[in-house]
């Protein structure tokens, strides 16, 4: 988390997850960064959009 001492998000996370978490403090850009490689894989997807653009033409 960006904010550890951010209870009302660690409730929040806590409540959909249903599952206990540990907090720990990392820096924001860290963390976009992280969020980036871990779930959007933004790369891979404009790979595969310019391989799948190339066969089209």
């Amino acid at each position: 988390m960006a904010d550890p001492s951010d209870i009302s998000a660690y409730d929040e996370i806590h409540k959909v997850l249903n599952h206990p978490i540990e907090v720990a403090a990392i820096s924001e850009s860290v963390l976009f960064h992280q969020l980036d490689t871990d779930y959007r894989k933004t790369e891979q997807i404009d790979n595969l959009a310019e391989v799948l653009d190339d066969e089209l033409s």
